[in-house]
């Protein structure tokens, strides 16, 4: 679908197929990738035989086709390929699914990453839908013209105290330091109290901004059993 968000994607793509496709018999599992403009929908079958397997393809292939009529007329038509262990890439494919698209889904993400890039024998990991988190500032605009500040005085300010600065080196006795400053925290509350010097004096950012946890855009989404999940494709040496 050029030019349709990963999220509209998924709400007028994705949803609509994987419904579809979890209607068919034999069906294990459904994992679905929605990026921008396009998706993909991954189906697991259980054990069954080759004419039974034959069967099922056809059966998907005829809701798909089915509930592609609803699709937006910008949409292409869909492909269906057949995955097995001669053309699938990854040599194994993980998927960390929660209840809630949060971050403690992204945290036992990360977590099993770690430990899978471990393994012996394994190779690399890559994630998909697993985004970075983020400290969001939404400044107040009556509050900051109040102080005679603007939108791009305020960024700049932030800029030029929020980061980790090198001081250089030191000398005690017979031993060398680095000394480094921090300025940098994961703690909103940390930034709230970040000292922006106005009209008016110096005011912490907390009294013309709200600041909060969040995260960087998704330019993909990955839904397993319907859930919110994350997914991680192993490669081996």
């Amino acid at each position: 679908l050029p030019g349709a968000s990963a999220y509209d994607v998924e709400k007028l793509l994705t949803k609509p197929i994987e419904d579809a496709v979890s209607k068919v018999g034999d069906v294990r599992s459904v994992i679905s990738t929605s990026v921008e403009g396009a998706t993909t929908v991954v189906v697991r079958f259980n054990d069954i035989g080759k004419g039974e397997y034959l069967a099922r393809v056809t059966d998907i292939s005829r809701e798909v086709a089915a509930i592609s009529r609803s699709f937006p007329a910008e949409a292409t038509p869909p492909q269906i390929n057949n995955i097995d262990s001669s053309n699938a890439i990854p040599a194994a494919t993980i998927v960390v699914s929660s209840n809630a698209d949060d971050e403690n889904l992204r945290r036992q993400a990360r977590f099993a990453l770690k430990e899978i890039e471990r393994t012996p024998g394994v190779e690399r990991v890559s994630s998909v839908a697993l985004n970075d988190p983020e400290l969001r500032i939404e400044f107040k605009p009556d509050q900051l013209q109040g102080v005679g500040l603007s939108p791009v005085d305020l960024a700049n300010t932030i800029s030029a105290h929020f980061r980790d600065t090198s001081a250089g080196k030191l000398k005690v006795n017979d031993k060398r330091w680095v000394v480094r400053l921090v300025g940098t925290q994961s703690s909103p509350e940390y930034l709230a109290k970040l000292p922006i010097l106005t009209s008016v004096g110096e005011i912490p950012l907390g009294s013309v901004a709200d600041i909060s946890r969040a995260r960087e855009k998704s330019t993909r989404l990955v839904n397993y059993e319907g859930k919110p999940a994350v997914l991680l494709n192993v490669a081996k040496k």
